[in-house]
């Protein structure tokens, strides 16, 4: 017997260490994913071309929106798989709770979604770099046109906003497949298929919601008001179901 007393936070911070180390090689697949969208952005997305006798013009254009559709891919899949079993478990090696082990999932995910954007942000620069070192080109014009640094922030924001819902909804959609199977097929028909269950309307409904939002504090509310529910609601049925399942 022990007289030795352990608070609930410090099993909360034993865990998020514990896990931040166990998932490493989830977190080297982030930077894989990011690093080939980097590659992807800087051979360009789109542009234009105009000539006659005098001149020839070619405009390339270059954005992180690459990147920040594979890690929004990444933020999506990870915390589904992450509902497994063989993860679960994992949390047996704990004196805990659901409670905390859920709160320990939080936090580790909200850290990783502040990285990401983080880093997503930063590509801009290495996308420049890439743009410096191999495009033909006599003149690019200097950082300003990253971005000053009051964009990059916004930028930055807005893309943890994003990150946060895609996580809470990853974890939910991986939470109802340890229910049944059969929401593996019926989710990405909902999601994807625009005559199901009136589904124009609800993308109309969360582009005029989310997206065309223009206060960046409000859009923040809103992302985290929607990454709580979507999350609270993944807790709540894992809670409904047994201790440790065989």
């Amino acid at each position: 017997m022990s007289l030795a007393t352990v608070s609930t936070g410090d099993v909360i911070r034993q865990q998020v260490i514990y896990k931040w180390y166990s998932y490493t090689y989830l977190l080297r697949s982030l930077v894989l994913l990011q690093v080939i969208g980097i590659i992807f952005s800087a051979i360009g997305s789109g542009g234009m071309a105009t000539t006659n006798d005098l001149f020839s013009i070619e405009v390339s254009t270059y954005s992180t929106n690459t990147v920040f559709a594979f890690t929004i891919f990444w933020m999506f899949v990870t915390p589904a798989m992450l509902t497994a079993k063989n993860y679960l478990y994992e949390d047996f090696s704990f004196v805990t709770n659901r409670f905390i082990s859920q709160v320990s999932n939080a936090i580790l995910f909200a850290s990783v979604v502040l990285i990401a954007a983080i880093f997503t942000v930063l590509s801009s620069y290495l996308i420049y770099l890439i743009m410096l070192l191999v495009r033909p080109a006599e003149y690019f014009p200097g950082l300003s046109t990253v971005g000053s640094p009051g964009e990059l922030f916004i930028a930055g924001a807005g893309m943890f906003g994003y990150y946060l819902m895609a996580v809470a909804l990853g974890y939910l959609f991986g939470t109802l497949l340890k229910i049944s199977k059969l929401f593996f097929a019926l989710i990405p028909a909902i999601i994807f298929v625009p005559n199901i269950l009136q589904n124009y309307v609800l993308f109309e409904f969360a582009h005029l919601f989310y997206v065309q939002e223009s206060s960046l504090l409000i859009f923040l509310v809103k992302a985290l008001f929607t990454a709580v529910i979507l999350y609270g609601l993944a807790v709540a049925l894992t809670n409904n179901s047994e201790v440790r399942e065989i």
